[in-house]
């Protein structure tokens, strides 16, 4: 996750790095990553 950069969403780059592990932890929301078949992050979605 650390090498997900997102240059047209500075947003969603800065959740992905800063924020989703942290509101995971403390069970406020569950971020799903949506792979291809290379590993790459092509979106997310956030359950609450």
């Amino acid at each position: 996750m650390h090498s997900f950069s997102c240059p047209s969403n500075r947003d969603v780059e800065s959740f992905l790095h800063l924020k989703s592990i942290r509101f995971e932890r403390a069970n406020a929301t569950r971020t799903h990553l949506i792979l291809d078949e290379k590993g790459f992050i092509l979106g997310h979605v956030l359950n609450s």
